[in-house]
């Protein structure tokens, strides 16, 4: 690709490499935009970075092109945990108000207070 005189546009750069730098940043952000993970209205960037370095005697440079984005991050969950002991292992429970119950007879769950169960073992 080359423009009519000759002269470098951001579609002509490195043979429309820029471009195609740059659309793959904003397709990371169309990506993230449409995850449900993350704030929805958090702000994100794609961008394309021309650096050019001249020579000392201004008849040339180096050209670096560097693509990059910012994203949202993924929002945090939160739950909550209860943590026990059996025997020597130590366990967590995550709460879960739609976990089902088990049906148990009396006298197999025994209310533990000060340390010792209320069945007095």
């Amino acid at each position: 690709m080359f423009t009519e005189d000759g002269t470098v546009t951001l579609d002509t750069l490195k043979g429309g490499a820029a471009l195609q730098l740059f659309q793959e940043e904003l397709d990371k952000v169309v990506a993230n935009i449409m995850d449900p993970n993350t704030d929805a209205e958090a702000v994100r960037e794609a961008v394309i970075k021309v650096r050019i370095k001249p020579d000392k005697d201004r008849s040339g440079g180096a050209v670096q092109i560097i693509p990059s984005s910012k994203l949202a991050p993924a929002v945090a969950l939160g739950t909550r945990m209860f943590f026990g002991k059996k025997g020597t292992r130590f366990m967590a429970f995550e709460h879960n108000p739609q976990q089902l119950t088990f049906a148990m007879e009396r006298g197999d769950v025994s209310v533990v207070q000060g340390g010792k169960s209320s069945s007095g073992e």
